[in-house]
């Protein structure tokens, strides 16, 4: 074999698999990807994780509950603090603060 043959081969095999490498990025791309399922919102907080949510200190909150400016709810021995009571709360502070700045 000389070298144009070898040449020519080498230039129709690298053709070959630049058709390939397109063919293979068309079925790719054409391949329907699963969607991600979005994470599970989490529904209850401990009082560090409500404070974290909240922008606040872990103190804050400790007094806020012990106040029963948030509401929490005891489980067994735990107390949680649920999405809707930290919602309830932030929509309260601007009730509340209107009514002062009066």
């Amino acid at each position: 074999m000389d070298t144009e043959d070898t040449s020519t081969l080498i230039a129709r095999i690298v053709a070959d698999l630049a058709r390939l490498g397109h063919v293979i990025d068309q079925t790719v791309s054409a391949t329907p990807q699963p969607a991600a399922e979005p994470a599970p919102q989490k529904l209850l907080f401990t009082a560090e994780e409500a404070a974290e949510t909240l922008g606040l200190g872990r103190t804050v909150v400790f007094e806020l509950l012990r106040s029963g400016r948030l509401e929490s709810v005891k489980i067994g021995s735990r107390r949680r603090i649920s999405m809707a009571a930290l919602q309830s709360y932030v929509s309260s502070l601007g009730t509340s603060q209107g009514a002062g700045a009066a």
